[in-house]
């Protein structure tokens, strides 16, 4: 019986690393710094920052944009390289007016420029497979070679404020080089099962970070993943 049960659990052990290897999950907790807005809550480092700064002439405003910028930067660098968020459209495909339209969103935390990246899905109604109804299988396969930048090179603050947005991307299913779609109107779950990423240096990889919304079904990617710090203080200056 000993013998039995510690197979069980040996088995049990394999069976989730293999389904959960690829992929792990990243919230809005994981984000290690948050925005910031008075010079007294700075950190000693972003102090001297901010004071060279500005007594270069720049605005209080521009400055603190500045620092919630490398803050940003700063959680890109601890986050995993891909970060990928994803859903079903309530719209269906305008040139496949049957099949379901998937939402992509992916940040791209490395200074490598993805070349190409393909993600296999599959569907679900509740906690039951469904299945193609043209063909019956249970997959979808989408790949993009469309190039997808990562975080800035850190040359200067302003460079890097500059180009923060450009590690985040919206992957249209229109824009896939390759599609193969998928049919039933009754799939209300899906499910990344695959994703390969080719960069344009050679590497590649098979892993990414899911981002959860579990705590919230109003945070997003992009305001609430690595670049909160960024969009955050963008927003509540623009407003």
């Amino acid at each position: 019986m000993k013998k039995f049960l510690f197979v069980l659990i040996i088995s049990a052990t394999m069976f989730a690393s293999n389904v959960f290897g690829q992929f792990t999950i990243y919230t809005t907790y994981d984000n290690k710094k948050s925005a910031v807005y008075e010079v007294e809550d700075l950190t000693p480092a972003e102090m001297k920052i901010y004071n060279n700064v500005i007594e270069s002439g720049a605005s209080n405003v521009a400055v603190m944009l500045m620092i919630n910028a490398m803050r940003a930067y700063y959680n890109l660098t601890e986050a995993p390289a891909t970060i990928i968020d994803y859903h079903l459209a309530e719209d269906l495909l305008s040139e496949d007016k049957q099949a379901r339209n998937i939402v992509i969103e992916l940040i791209n935390t490395t200074t490598k420029t993805i070349k190409e990246i393909t993600f296999e899905f599959e569907f679900k109604k509740s906690r039951r497979h469904v299945y193609d109804n043209k063909t019956g299988d249970k997959s979808c396969k989408l790949v993009f070679n469309s190039p997808l930048e990562g975080r800035p090179e850190p040359e200067n603050l302003l460079d890097v404020y500059k180009n923060m947005i450009n590690c985040y991307h919206i992957l249209p299913l229109e824009n896939a080089s390759y599609k193969k779609l998928f049919h039933n109107k009754k799939a209300n779950t899906l499910l990344l099962k695959k994703c390969l990423i080719k960069y344009t240096d050679g590497s590649t990889s098979n892993k990414a970070a899911i981002f959860d919304r579990s705590f919230s079904e109003d945070e997003t990617l992009l305001n609430d993943g690595p670049l909160k710090p960024f969009v955050e203080s963008n927003k509540k200056i623009n407003n």
